[in-house]
């Protein structure tokens, strides 16, 4: 039952993807909650009061390929990808993402090796306004990436876990950025080889741009560093200097009118 006055709402959502799951193990998960809705493919629960009785990070570990968990109060977003670890190059991710020890850390995005899967975490922060005025300044508006509905991202989640399989590391660069973004990355720090298929923003995939927004990225970041050329890599403290140049730039023009 809503609580009156209280806006919490949160969301747990589990995907099995790459194969379904048994019956034991259906039961299993039916011993963690009765409430859930449980399939061979999804485990889904939502509260406005309490919380699972799990660990995520353990449940995708032995069950799941995909994770969502949405808060709707303060916003609050954490997502896990699963990939079996011999499909994956972490050599060539590492330029892009940080390699921890642990499922979960308090980069935005990070990859950690458990037994024989490489989990992805994905964690924008709950109000990106406050990192983002870190990164690009006081004139930072954190909603301007930050329309995604969400009942739907699960879909372009999935569809960024096959592209990666596939070997298309585009997604990989859009999250660096969001890391550059979050004061991850040393100023002097230069920018990794950008994955082909980024040249423009208006170029962008469906897939990739649910990304960005899911990452609530700046667009004015993303624009200016698809609009780099590829032969010319720049410093995280030069993409960001551009990015709030560019937004200055755009809210002088507005007040001009």
């Amino acid at each position: 039952m809503w609580a009156i006055g209280v806006s919490y709402y949160e969301t747990y959502e589990f995907f099995a993807i790459d194969r379904r799951l048994t019956k034991t193990e259906m039961r299993a998960l039916r011993a963690i909650s009765t409430r859930a809705t449980i399939t061979p493919t999804r485990f889904y629960n939502f509260y406005d009061w309490g919380g699972l009785k799990a660990d995520p990070r353990e449940l995708v570990r032995r069950y799941f390929d995909l994770f969502l968990y949405t808060e709707q109060s303060a916003g609050a977003r954490w997502a896990m990808l699963r990939f079996p670890a011999d499909w994956i190059d972490r050599r060539v991710w590492r330029t892009y993402v940080a390699e921890t020890r642990s499922a979960m850390s308090d980069r935005s995005a990070s990859i950690a090796v458990r037994e024989k899967a490489i989990m992805l975490t994905l964690l924008p922060p709950e109000d990106d306004r406050e990192s983002g005025r870190a990164a690009l300044g006081d004139t930072y508006d954190g909603d301007e990436m930050d329309d995604l509905d969400e009942g739907s991202l699960a879909v372009p989640l999935a569809l960024v876990r096959a592209d990666l399989l596939a070997g298309d590391l585009r997604a990989l660069y859009v999250l660096w950025l969001r890391s550059v973004q979050g004061g991850e990355r040393r100023p002097t720090a230069i920018e990794p080889q950008r994955p082909p298929g980024l040249d423009r923003v208006s170029r962008l995939s469906g897939v990739l741009s649910a990304l960005a927004e899911f990452m609530r990225l700046d667009a004015d970041l993303l624009e200016v560093a698809l609009e780099s050329p590829t032969s010319a890599p720049r410093t995280v403290g030069a993409l960001l200097e551009a990015a709030q140049s560019k937004r200055s730039t755009r809210r002088r023009r507005v007040i001009k009118r």
